[in-house]
């Protein structure tokens, strides 16, 4: 079991600067730091090179659930916003569309989605943040700018 110590015990000083106490502090309160500047809507993206982030917001009712595999063609509905502000850049949904189309790992879509969309099965929702390496890049599109952190809320229809 552990022992704690008063705090008229902790090591002080240059005694705990010499142990690492203090760079350790410094590096815990540095990484809460950029974590909390690094959410969505705060005004900034993530770095280019970030991995994908992919969440599951509803698990599928079907069960066992048959996942997408590369070649497959599935249908989704998704919104997609930009990661800095939350403003929204297209939505299937808002539009009233039929779900889109298109077939995992073909590279019809952005590389983000065809990765993200591995393994979702019917009825499943995923939020996908997508760094711009995984999306339009440095150049951008209509709506995005270039560097720009995306995310999208996909839910697979069949």
């Amino acid at each position: 079991s552990r022992t704690m110590l008063p705090t008229s015990r902790l090591p002080q000083g240059r005694r705990a600067r010499r142990r690492g106490l203090v760079p350790r502090v410094l590096l815990l309160s540095a990484l809460i730091g950029a974590a909390a500047s690094t959410q969505e809507g705060d005004g900034a993206n993530l770095p280019s090179s970030a991995p994908l982030r992919v969440g599951v917001t509803r698990r599928a009712v079907e069960s066992p659930c048959v996942g997408a595999k590369p070649g497959e063609r599935i249908a989704v509905s998704y919104e997609a916003r930009l990661y800095k502000s939350g403003a929204v850049i297209d939505s299937s949904i808002e539009r009233g569309e039929e779900p889109f189309e298109f077939t995992v790992g073909a590279g019809q879509v952005l590389k983000g989605l065809d990765q993200g969309l591995l393994g979702i099965c019917a009825g499943e929702a995923r939020k996908l943040v997508v760094p711009s390496d995984l999306g339009y890049g440095a150049r951008g599109a209509a709506g995005v700018e270039g560097g720009d952190t995306l995310v999208f809320d996909v839910t697979r229809h069949n």
